[in-house]
């Protein structure tokens, strides 16, 4: 169970002790989502914003800031004055635009540091509720007869989505056009007007339109099946052998951030994940709940880094 009482000195951490005196205004904390509302990883915020607002008794904003697929919210928190009153909530996009643009005005490694991962989502390959295809191997098959006649939207060049189109066209040998939207939600309505073909999307983005019957999931990009589809196939399951692709749910605060901001951010972060309401969040929205200590996160970062950048390689995303 969430504490009050544990976060109550929690401010005066995070703007230097401005807030601990009795009528001062409060500094929200933002948390900046590089991504549209409605996604996976805005709807997590919105979670943990909610959750920690009262946890911490001050108020925790979520702004989002949208472009050049995630680079501009991204970037502003790189920016940010390292005070613990900006937090970056991303996913593994974040991993995968160093590789894809040939420059972007800040480096992963060094202008972030890691505070907490508490979540995973695999992505889902869906089609219009009325299309013709309802198989992965349906589509293959189509690509393959008519080149050039498929096409799949992304949330903008180099987010997961992209990957997952490129994967597959690598993968199946096969050229899927690639149509990059401002945001996933964009794409989507496109999608399931059949302006075009297919979209990769987040389980928790994806689930509400699935529900509503205006998008047929076709196949779950984890290697093996979701609990949330059971019917559902995986992408390896469809032919794809090795196709493994899920999204973390992660927050970083601006290098140089003080050590007592960012152990207070990470506590705050573990004891939310660590309740049966996230749980239930996370079944709700699609996701999976799989909170990793703050010391294992910051371990796995490099780790993370590199497969990315081997699968940019692999489907040769950069610039695309």
């Amino acid at each position: 169970m969430l504490s009050r009482r544990s976060f109550l000195k929690a401010p005066a951490v995070f703007a230097g002790g401005a807030h601990a005196i009795a009528g001062a205004q409060v500094t929200p904390i933002r948390f900046i989502v590089p991504g549209s509302p409605g996604t996976g990883g805005d709807t997590v915020a919105r979670f943990m914003a909610r959750s920690l607002e009262r946890a911490w008794a001050i108020p925790v904003v979520v702004d989002n800031k949208t472009g050049a697929g995630g680079v501009i919210g991204t970037d502003f928190v790189a920016k940010s004055a390292p005070d613990g009153n900006t937090v970056l909530m991303t996913t593994a996009n974040h991993y995968v635009l160093p590789w894809v643009y040939e420059k972007i005005p800040y480096n992963v490694a060094k202008d972030f540091a890691p505070v907490a991962s508490f979540g995973s989502s695999a992505l889902v390959l869906v089609v219009a509720s009325d299309a013709p295809y309802t198989s992965l191997k349906d589509l293959i098959a189509k690509a393959k007869k008519d080149e050039n006649a498929l096409s799949f939207s992304s949330a903008g060049n180099g987010t997961l989505s992209h990957m997952c189109g490129a994967l597959m066209n690598s993968m199946a040998g096969i050229k899927v056009n690639h149509v990059p939207y401002k945001s996933a939600g964009q794409g989507l309505l496109d999608v399931s007007s059949g302006a075009v073909t297919m979209g990769f999307l987040g389980v928790t983005g994806a689930l509400p339109l699935i529900k509503a019957g205006k998008l047929r999931n076709l196949a779950v990009t984890s290697s093996g099946r979701s609990g949330h589809f059971p019917d559902v196939p995986s992408m390896a399951e469809s032919g794809l052998a090795g196709f493994d692709i899920t999204s973390q749910f992660t927050a970083y605060v601006p290098a140089g951030t003080t050590e007592p901001a960012i152990i207070k951010l990470s506590q705050g972060f573990a004891d939310v994940a660590g309740t049966q309401a996230f749980k239930d969040f996370c079944l709700a929205q699609g996701m999976e709940s799989d909170s990793r200590s703050r010391a294992a996160f910051a371990a796995s970062s490099p780790k993370e880094l590199e497969f990315w950048r081997k699968l940019v390689e692999l489907t040769q995303a950069r610039g695309g």
